[in-house]
């Protein structure tokens, strides 16, 4: 089933309303929101607006406000453009290596685990990594010098 943009707006409030409401009432206990795959796929997913940004996918405006929300486990973000995305408290499972340009420019990863991530090759300009437990050599990324490092908990010593 293919959504409108009224529909896909109208559902990605709806969820986003019942499950602040259900994080704020009981934080410990609270369980993502499992939605069917392609239904999930069309609410966090949008392809580019303009003529040379037609066949560009990339994580739509709106989509992001949910991502903590639902889970994100079985997505695949393979050639997604995802600059800019806030993955913090999700439980999404993404591979540095395929996402398109290897560009991380902007991403947010607190508190998420990291450790068996490559980040070779990758452009984290602006991205963050408190708490992630990850380890990314100095020489082997772009923007190194911009992006968060703070609190590495297993005491790596990023270089």
């Amino acid at each position: 089933m293919k959504l409108s943009y009224v529909q896909k707006k109208e559902l990605i409030e709806e969820i986003y309303v019942d499950a602040l409401d259900d994080y704020k009432s009981n934080p410990e206990e609270f369980v993502r929101r499992k939605i069917e795959y392609d239904i999930l796929r069309q609410l966090i997913f949008s392809k580019g607006a303009v003529p040379r940004e037609k066949s560009l996918t990339k994580i739509d405006r709106i989509g992001k406000r949910i991502l903590p929300y639902v889970d994100l486990s079985e997505v695949n973000f393979y050639g997604i453009d995802v600059t800019y995305t806030n993955f913090s408290n999700t439980n999404a499972d993404v591979d540095p290596q395929t996402v398109l340009n290897k560009n991380w420019r902007g991403c947010n990863f607190d508190g998420m685990n990291m450790s068996d991530k490559s980040f070779s090759g990758c452009d984290i300009r602006g991205a963050s990594f408190i708490d992630t437990d990850c380890f990314i050599p100095k020489d082997k990324v772009v923007g190194y010098d911009m992006a968060l490092f703070e609190h590495i908990p297993t005491g790596k010593k990023i270089v």
